[in-house]
């Protein structure tokens, strides 16, 4: 990851720290019929990267009731090659270090905090620990 990747990526962490996004799962953006929106840690990332300087599509499509957002042409639910590649990550569901020393994906992370109540915070942590954590 370059320096310039970095920066995006602290840039992400800190929407993600920001308390303007509330968790979800199951979509990297998702918007119900009511209006509220549910994002992944993925999404989170994939919108700070598009509102800076990303070259990423967006597009809102119809799913059921209430829509989703998603970032590229890929049809998958996680980054976009073009987010991949900005902030420098091998995988598009990069591998997080957790607290206990554990590796845990990050669309997996952000799935079983939504369901059990947690925030994006923690997520933020591992994402730091696993790329932005000083060596030696």
């Amino acid at each position: 990851m370059t320096p310039e990747q970095q920066e995006r990526l602290r840039g992400g962490i800190a929407e993600l720290r920001s308390g303007r996004f509330r968790q979800g799962l199951g979509k990297l953006h998702r918007i119900r019929e009511d209006g509220t929106e549910e994002w992944c840690c993925l999404g989170v990332l994939s919108d700070y990267a598009a509102r800076n300087g990303c070259p990423v599509g967006r597009e809102i499509l119809e799913d059921g009731p209430g829509n989703y957002e998603r970032f590229g042409s890929q049809e998958d639910e996680y980054l976009s090659d073009e987010v991949q590649q900005w902030y420098g990550f091998s995988y598009s569901d990069p591998y997080l270090n957790t607290a206990s020393d554990t590796n845990l994906r990050a669309s997996f992370w952000n799935d079983r905090g939504a369901v059990g109540g947690g925030d994006f915070n923690a997520i933020a942590d591992g994402f730091e620990r696993t790329f932005l954590a000083e060596e030696g």
